[in-house]
């Protein structure tokens, strides 16, 4: 998948990673497929440190793997 980590949509995650930039993106690999009720709560997840940052909102790569380690 691919996590789009910094911008207006920091923190969006999309099955297609064709074409994404791997500057405003993390791309990410599962070793078991991927269900649909996994990537719906991949989705849904909410990102509270994104909006504290200086510049456009960011989401470390820390936040990340805590946030989805919760649900994995």
């Amino acid at each position: 998948i691919s996590f789009r980590r910094v911008g207006v949509y920091a923190g969006k995650v999309d099955r297609v990673t064709e074409k994404k930039s791997f500057q405003s993106h993390y791309f990410i690999k599962f070793d078991e497929p991927l269900t649909d009720e996994l990537f719906d709560k991949l989705s849904n997840i909410n990102y509270s440190g994104k909006d504290n940052t200086v510049g456009p909102k960011s989401i470390g790569k820390q936040e990340l793997m805590k946030e989805f380690n919760v649900l994995l």
